[in-house]
């Protein structure tokens, strides 16, 4: 399995109602926060030099996961940058590709200066796992949620 990380905005960006999609019944449906309509133009919001950068796993021609790359998250948190919106398909190594798009948003972060990046997360199992450092427990909305962060 060849599997590669590049920006969503270009050559992959046909895949944005792909992409939308994975995020607004992974992310929004269930809340009722967003409608699909505001997530795709959100999704197509996206740079490869400056935020938000939205990076998709691929396996040839095929897109199987996402993650975005933000300067806000949690509205009143001055932490930047985040990583958000992860989302692997189901048919594939959720774990392995989750990792790579991790990785893969550490190394562009870092091509552009920053010296750490934090995600939110309600139970912080991956990010514990992969050695982030907790930060605090706070309310995202209605959700509580643990932020982590990470030196890159």
């Amino acid at each position: 399995m060849d599997i590669k990380i590049d920006y969503l905005c270009g050559k992959w960006m046909h895949n944005a109602g792909k992409v939308a999609q994975w995020v607004y019944d992974a992310h929004y449906k269930s809340k009722k926060t967003h409608t699909f309509d505001q997530v795709l133009a959100s999704v197509k919001i996206c740079y490869a030099g400056y935020l938000p950068i939205r990076l998709v796993a691929t396996i040839g021609e095929e897109c199987i996961g996402t993650i975005s790359i933000v300067k806000e998250d949690i509205a009143g948190k001055s932490y930047t940058p985040w990583i958000t919106l992860l989302y692997v398909d189901g048919g594939h190594n959720v774990l392995e590709v989750s990792k790579m798009l991790i990785t893969r948003s550490k190394e562009v972060l870092k091509t552009l200066g920053h010296k750490e990046i934090y995600v939110k997360d309600a139970k912080g199992k991956l990010y514990k796992t992969l050695g982030w450092q907790y930060v605090e427990k706070c309310k995202d909305g209605k959700q509580k949620v643990k932020i982590f962060k990470t030196q890159i």
